[in-house]
């Protein structure tokens, strides 16, 4: 957050919570602007609102220590984004606005009863169990970028608000949203200029809360608008952070004209079924250097069993066509799916050091709230159907799906364990300093092997 006069008081502070479970992607988190509240203040701004926004991402603060820095804010409201694994850092917040915090020093006769405090984000939209525990005054289900500015306006004129429940119409027009509001955040905190530009996954995988979600796709010329008012600021790189960048090929090809124009890099996110080696060469000549791709696990058969239909041989095609090209790739897997056993998790390491991708990134399989795994989890009596409830009161773990015979430890540890083996090799590191753009490219290597090095000794300390 760019820093706030404390004698200013905005309307609306905005707060994008903490990763509890940081997932390392090359070492340490890579990180962009949170678009979700970056939209949000932008809808805020227009209204004639002012914002301030907390990303806990970057600016990491104790919840009291954030409580305290809001209460010197006043606000009207405060909205905070809650992703799953921010929900336990959310609630103590809450509390600690509240004054009912060990550490805010916030009384409810000074603070507590002239703020509204507001909560959405995924998590807010898939478990209403868990976020009704939260404290706050009112949820917003669903895309809220309308119905918070509209809440928020009441509330700056004095007028009625609602409680509870609000369920929010999603955006169907893209293009008349305003364009983020990056200019409240420290941008140089930040690897990445994210850009969307579509919204929604029609696709049905079993383990993602994006998952059978209305597709939306941008008008080429707004795009192109908010792409040239980034220039200015000259930016390292733009990541387009939609679910699936190629699912209309038509759209990709004319967005990947607009990014060539820019000659700014580039880098996407997609589906090794959406591609084929024209388009592939079409984004490298227009700019794009890096892609990545959810292979989720190297068996072809659970794979199609968590609605991943995506064949062995469209992986080892997308990946060789990105290599011929020039794009550098990731591949994303995961460990600790429903039918894996111990020789199906090789598998998984085989085919991705076979892809030979430039980086991936291991991770467990988290039972998101709203997910068909989280029906199937519960159904089976693997977990209990709260059990992000109880997360978020501290009495269990983050919920991962553990396969037969293994625990929640050791599939965190062959996601360690692998990714190790992958990048602190000298192949690996020369890679990754050869590639190295900036200096802040060279302590990232540095940063990430030191962090495979210590985290054994870590754990032994006492």
């Amino acid at each position: 957050m760019r820093e706030v006069d404390s004698g200013i008081h905005p309307d609306a502070v905005l707060v994008y919570p903490p990763n509890e479970d940081i997932i390392r992607k090359t070492g340490i988190a890579y990180t962009s602007i949170p678009l979700g509240i970056a939209y949000l203040a932008a809808f805020l701004e227009a209204s004639g609102l002012t914002v301030g926004v907390f990303d806990c991402d970057v600016e990491p603060l104790k919840p009291g220590e954030l409580a305290r820095k809001i209460a010197e804010l006043r606000p009207l409201v405060v909205g905070i984004s809650v992703a799953s694994p921010g929900i336990r850092y959310s609630r103590e917040l809450i509390s600690e606005l509240r004054g009912r915090g060990v550490s805010s020093g916030i009384g409810d006769a000074s603070y507590g009863n002239i703020w509204k405090i507001a909560v959405g984000g995924p998590h807010a939209t898939a478990d209403g169990q868990s976020t009704g525990l939260l404290g706050a005054d009112v949820c917003f289900r669903g895309e809220a970028d309308q119905e918070f500015t509209s809440y928020c306006k009441a509330l700056a004129t004095g007028k009625a608000t609602p409680e509870g429940v609000i369920s929010c119409d999603e955006p169907t027009n893209l293009d008349a949203l305003p364009y983020p509001a990056r200019h409240l955040f420290n941008q140089r905190r930040y690897k990445y200029t994210s850009v969307i530009a579509s919204r929604g996954c029609p696709f049905d995988c079993m383990f993602c809360g994006s998952s059978r979600t209305h597709y939306r796709k941008r008008n080429h010329e707004g795009l192109r608008g908010e792409i040239e008012s980034l220039l200015a600021a000259h930016p390292k790189s733009i990541d387009f952070s939609d679910d699936v960048f190629t699912l209309d090929r038509q759209h990709a090809w004319a967005v990947a004209e607009m990014m060539r124009e820019a000659r700014v890099p580039w880098a996407c996110t997609t589906r090794a079924d959406l591609i084929d080696g024209e388009l592939i060469n079409h984004l490298a000549r227009c700019g794009c250097n890096y892609m990545s791709f959810g292979l989720e696990t190297g068996s072809q058969k659970i794979r199609y069993m968590i609605g991943k239909n995506i064949s062995d041989d469209h992986y080892i095609a997308a990946f060789r066509w990105c290599r011929d090209a020039g794009i550098r790739t990731r591949a994303y897997a995961m460990v600790g799916l429903p039918g894996e056993r111990g020789e199906d998790i090789e598998k998984t390491f085989d085919f991705v050091r076979a892809l030979n991708p430039d980086d991936v990134m291991y991770s467990p399989t988290v039972i998101y709230p709203g997910t068909r795994l989280m029906e199937y989890a519960v159904e089976k009596k693997l977990i209990p159907h709260d059990v992000w409830t109880r997360y978020m009161l501290g009495t269990t773990d983050l919920p991962v799906f553990v396969p037969g015979g293994l625990t929640a430890g050791k599939v965190r540890s062959l996601c360690f364990e692998e990714s190790k083996r992958f990048y602190l090799t000298p192949t690996g590191i020369l890679r990754r300093m050869r590639e190295a753009q900036t200096l802040e490219d060279v302590l990232d290597t540095i940063l990430a092997s030191a962090a495979y090095v210590m985290e054994p000794l870590l754990k032994r300390a006492p």
